[in-house]
Formats: structure tokens, sequence, C-alpha cells
């Protein structure tokens, strides 16, 4: 008992350090970093590759919404902020002027939505502001289409690749590749979004079932019953099902996410609204199943609930284990359990094929040339 205790506070230990890290590479480009131009970051989110003269490279993070510029071996010269581009309704681009000087643009709709504004930043070669210019154009065309990939004088193709990881790969005229530029593995570790997401979440859920886990050894009971009142996992089928039905409504948001967010931002704005919506109607349902919960228990056994927020786990257990089931015969809470996983299942359809409709009278009308004189 006492070595399987030890085991789960070592995984807590590693998994609580992956949270942190997460954490870290999720929140801090929310508060501006990195805030100085000789301060590094990941090369996320790829937007666009440009070269000048000299060689130095020039690659755009859009997650970060910053420019690195690279000395022609790859290493790190210094930082832009574009102090703009990455939110809803903007974007940023870049480009190397005739006097080989980095230009960027940072574009965005107007107050009225008729029209787009532009503001564009010169730079030099040591890296300071040379001017200052914005213009406002017609139309609600604020995108920058940028490249990943360029050619120097000598042929040399670089390619700027990578999702979880970003690098910039050179290719010489006769095929030989080499990777110049990747990110260092103590910024890899808080790379947003990926993995510093990933670590996050998995994490927080792994500290979870071990919490669970070690409770349920204390008490001598699996895991699964002391974490769903449960002996067993569901059947294969009805996991397969489960798994399956995220997977696919994690495809269609990243597709519609991608594909939308600079040829269709206002389906993209429909589609997270209204699953925000979705979510806070399933939240509402869930708050008023969890209030009649409480107060069937209490009609049913009012000292026992009391036990169930005891200090201790085993009292906790005993009561949590008697209160289930008195609840699973009990007709009322059996008939709004049923209901209200009904509804939450139909508000999760409903806003699945709604979404789905939106997409295909969207592409239809964007077909026959009809879409773009509505938005304007």
């Amino acid at each position: 008992m006492f070595k399987q205790t030890q085991k789960l506070d070592i995984l807590k230990i590693v998994a609580t350090f992956f949270l942190l890290l997460g954490a870290i590479g999720w929140f801090l480009p929310f508060c501006g970093w990195p805030s100085r131009p000789t301060t590094e970051s990941p090369n996320t989110e790829r937007h666009g590759i440009v070269l000048d003269s000299n060689g130095n490279i020039y690659c755009g993070s859009k997650f970060y919404g910053r420019i690195q510029k690279y000395y022609p071996d790859g290493r790190f010269a210094r930082g832009y902020d574009t102090e703009g581009g990455t939110g809803r309704g903007s974007d940023f681009g870049f480009a190397i002027n005739e006097e080989d000087q980095l230009c960027i643009t940072v574009s965005g709709m107007s107050k009225d939505y008729k029209s787009s504004v532009h503001h564009t930043k010169v730079y030099n070669g040591e890296g300071n502001l040379i001017s200052t210019e914005r213009s406002e154009r017609e139309g609600t065309d604020y995108s920058h289409y940028m490249k990943n990939y360029a050619y120097d004088s000598s042929g040399n193709r670089y390619t700027f690749k990578g999702f979880l990881f970003p690098r910039i790969v050179k290719q010489t005229p006769s095929g030989q590749k080499s990777i110049i530029i990747s990110t260092p593995i103590w910024l890899w570790f808080i790379q947003g979004p990926f993995p510093a997401f990933a670590f996050f979440f998995v994490s927080m859920f792994v500290i979870i079932v071990l919490s669970f886990k070690a409770d349920a050894a204390k008490l001598s009971v699996p895991t699964i019953n002391l974490m769903f009142g449960i002996q067993r996992l569901p059947s294969l089928k009805k996991i397969l099902l489960v798994v399956i039905g995220i997977i696919g409504i994690a495809v269609l948001l990243c597709v519609v996410i991608i594909i939308g967010i600079e040829t269709y931002p206002f389906l993209v704005i429909f589609g997270f609204l209204s699953f925000v919506l979705t979510m806070v109607i399933i939240g509402l349902l869930a708050l008023i199943y969890g209030i009649l919960s409480i107060w069937r228990c209490a009609k049913l056994d009012s000292k026992a609930l009391k036990v169930s927020f005891s200090y201790s786990i085993k009292r906790r257990y005993e009561a949590s284990k008697s209160l289930r089931s008195l609840m699973g015969k009990d007709p009322v809470w059996q008939k709004a359990k049923k209901i209200s996983s009904k509804i939450a299942l139909t508000c999760l359809l409903v806003w699945f094929l709604l979404l789905v409709l939106a997409i295909c009278i969207v592409l239809y009308l964007d077909h026959i040339g009809v879409w773009q004189e509505l938005i304007d």
C-alpha cells in the first residue's frame, strides 16, 4: 500500500509539473510575452516566410502575433511584435521592400464593417521603426495570404513547415535538405497553442484520475466505482460511439475554423456562438438536474447527504453508495435523468444539423455569386 501511494504521489508531481508548463505556455502570450525584441518565441502557427538581400530569414507566428528575424545560419536575431492581427476580424502580413526594409501591415475591419483598415509599419535593418502609414479600402477583405516558402538568390528553397514541431527547412538546387531553424527544446515545452494546450488539459485529467485512484486504494475498491459509481466500464460499442461523436464534432469545428476563418468569418462566428449557446443550455440543464438530485437525496436520506460532504473518505464513499442505491430506485429521479439526457442530446443534434445546414447554404450562395453581395 505504501509503495503504491508513493508511486501515485510521484506521478501527481510529474503531472502537476506539466500542468504548470501548459498553463505558462498557454497564458503567457495573452500577458504580452515575449515583450522584448531580443527574446525568442516559438514559431508556432506558421504565417509566412520572406528573405532579404543578405539572406536573413523572417518568419511569422500567428499565435504570438510576431515576426522573427534569423541570420542566414539560423541564429536568432530579433523579434517584431505586430501589435495586432491575431484576434477575430484581423490579420497581419509582412514583406521586404526594395530598400531591404521590413514592412508589417496589420489589417482589420472598420467600425461600420463596410471597409477594411490597414496599418503599415516600416523597420530598417537594425529593427528601428522609420515610418507608419494608415489606409482604408472599400470592401471587407483584410486577409493576408502569406507563402510558407521562399527562395534566395542562389536558388535555395526555404520552407516553413510543421505544426507541432515548427521548423525552417533549406533545400539546395541539388535537392539536399537541412533544418536550419527549429524551436529550442526549452521553448517547445511551453509552445502554444500546442503542446501547451495538451499538457494543461491532459495533466489536469491525469491529476483527477490519480486522486481518485489514491482514494480508491485506501478504500480497497475499484477506481471506476469511486469515480462513476459503477463496477465496470460501459461496453466497447458505447465507448466507440462516444469517441467517434466527439472526434466528429472536433473535426467539423477544425474544418470550419480553418477554412472559414479567412474566407467565411461570419460562418465561423455563427458556429462558435451557436455552440456556446448550446453549451449554456446544456449547462443550465445540468444545474437544474444537480439541484433536483440534491433535493431528492435530502428527501430520501438527509443524514446520508450530510455525511457525503464529510472529510472522511470512507464515510463519504459509504454515504454516496447508499444514496446511489436509493436514487436508483427513485422513479422521480430516474424520469428526470432520462428527460435531461434526451434534451441534452437533442440540443447537440439540433446544433450540429443547423451548423451543417448553414455551411451548405453559405457554400451554395458563394457558388452562385450571391454570398459576397449579401455580406457587402
